[in-house]
């Protein structure tokens, strides 16, 4: 009976010991995918910054003429819209403000990604045409009341 409970203590710890292994392994995987995550993210960061300087030098600055956008697929660089576009936008839709409507206002406005590349952004993440129409409209002078704030 001794001999058969030392068998068991034995086992048990040897089972331990593999979930110990596969948990560590897990582990591991997990803090390399990581690591490359977050190396892969500061070269798109190095690249988005120098992009975002050529932008500059092209259209104006950030904040005044182009306005930046960052999603978890990087970052959308909008310019500011011609007014009169903008108007008749707001004449055309201020009633009824949809997504084709929001797209409508944003994509042209669209310096960075490449057209095809935001197209392929909304598509998997459609709330960024949102933010980018709401970018677009903020250059263009609309005044959004801070969260929280009455």
């Amino acid at each position: 009976m001794g001999e058969d409970l030392r068998a068991l203590e034995t086992e048990l710890q040897a089972e331990l010991e593999a979930v110990r292994a596969a948990k560590d392994a897990r582990e591991d995987a997990r803090r390399a995918a990581v690591l490359k995550d977050e190396i892969a993210a500061a070269r798109r960061q190095a690249r988005e910054e120098a992009k975002l300087a050529e932008l500059e030098a092209e259209h104006g600055l950030l904040g005044k003429s182009l306005a930046r956008i960052d999603t978890i697929d990087g970052m959308i660089v909008v310019k500011r819209a011609d007014g009169i576009k903008v108007r008749k936008w707001q004449d055309e839709h201020a009633d009824n403000v949809t997504s084709d409507a929001l797209r409508q206002l944003a994509r042209p406005c669209v310096v960075y990604p490449e057209l095809g590349d935001f197209d392929a952004i909304a598509a998997e993440r459609p709330i960024v045409i949102v933010n980018v129409a709401t970018e677009v409209l903020r250059l263009a002078g609309l005044k959004l009341k801070e969260q929280g704030s009455k």
